[in-house]
């Protein structure tokens, strides 16, 4: 690992836990609509198992509001740091872990400024150093929490969470949530089965949980014809469902058989949370194969003239974009129903 010193973007010393922002170490409200997923628990108990959990999934999957859940349904002790762009620079990360780690235990106050101190100017493996020992000192299990770790793209950041990951505590468990796995290495760790891994398989809503969700939601009871219909629209995706809900409920439409993803909740939604963040290029090809109803590497290459097809579809797997796999060996996919709604009806704009 590279021995940066750990400094704030102008090169000062980050001296002290008042210039952090406490609301992103405070575990998120649950939401007013949300179901109970007790069948989600059990699989969640298994991080007191495990070095790492990853949650992953596209947008809209909840991965918050179930991890918040099942800390709270457990009473587990829990840092919760929530992450954005700016957490890239290596001390402001650790910062805010260090500034959780005194909300769960304040005998943790004196080694946190000690650490700290103007004077000291550490080296990102010196921190988490500093950061282990402090650890030990907690008897009792604790899950560190990283929400929205896709967030952090800085190689520094990330090979201290992997230090971390190889040294700590049995006692300590980290979760990350994420739209993409982390980029470091976690192959030995799932050899060992030290990873409770979470995805949009275990994340979507069962048509029970579609039927108690649409309930609380629009104060109504699907009949089976709608729960089918609601099932096939959203394939468990939370977010479609309950953008659904609203524009029922704001009597946008006459039937759900016209909400799709060129409904302008969907439309907005995708556009601010996904389809804005992306690169031009890969924009053009979500679009061009948009059309295919399935695809493979060779179909994507001649709808789109390209010859490197075979890896944009493992980038685009690999960062949760909606494509769902249709075979073991990953050789057919498709893109859910509502996503590719959306990607058609842009192309059409172009």
């Amino acid at each position: 690992m590279n021995n940066h010193l750990l400094s704030v973007d102008n090169g000062e010393p980050f001296p002290n836990r008042n210039f952090l922002l406490t609301t992103k170490f405070h575990l998120p409200y649950p939401p007013v609509h949300h179901v109970i997923r007790d069948r989600l628990y059990k699989t969640f108990d298994q991080t007191l198992h495990c070095k790492l959990t990853l949650v992953t999934a596209p947008p809209g999957y909840g991965k918050s509001t179930i991890v918040s859940e099942w800390v709270r349904h457990q009473s587990i002790s829990a840092c919760w740091v929530s992450l954005d762009e700016g957490d890239n620079d290596v001390l402001r990360f650790w910062m805010y872990l260090f500034a959780s780690l005194v909300n769960v235990d304040p005998r943790m106050k004196g080694i946190y400024e000690a650490i700290l101190q103007p004077s000291l100017m550490l080296s990102p493996e010196q921190m988490v150093t500093n950061l282990i020992n402090m650890l030990m000192e907690i008897p009792e299990q604790l899950v560190i929490i990283f929400d929205d770790y896709h967030q952090i793209e800085n190689s520094v950041v990330h090979q201290s969470v992997s230090l971390l990951l190889q040294y700590l505590p049995n006692n300590i468990h980290i979760c990350l949530i994420s739209r993409n796995e982390p980029p470091f290495p976690i192959g030995a760790l799932r050899a060992k089965g030290q990873i409770n891994d979470i995805s949009i398989l275990e994340l979507k809503f069962t048509k029970e949980e579609i039927s108690s969700y649409w309930r609380e939601q629009t104060g109504l009871q699907p009949t089976e014809s709608i729960l089918q219909l609601l099932a096939d629209l959203t394939e468990g995706w939370i977010a479609g469902l309950q953008l659904a809900g609203l524009s029922e409920r704001s009597g946008q439409m006459g039937t759900l058989s016209q909400f799709n993803g060129s409904h302008r909740y969907i439309v907005e939604y995708l556009m601010e949370e996904v389809f804005q963040r992306l690169p031009d290029d890969l924009k053009l090809f979500l679009m061009k194969t948009s059309i295919l109803h399935r695809m493979n590497s060779q179909l994507c290459d001649m709808v789109t003239d390209r010859t490197d097809s075979r890896e944009i579809l493992m980038k685009i797997e690999q960062s949760n974009l909606f494509l769902i796999p249709l075979d073991s060996q990953l050789y057919w996919y498709r893109y859910h129903h509502l996503f590719a709604d959306f990607l058609t009806a842009h192309l059409k704009k172009k």
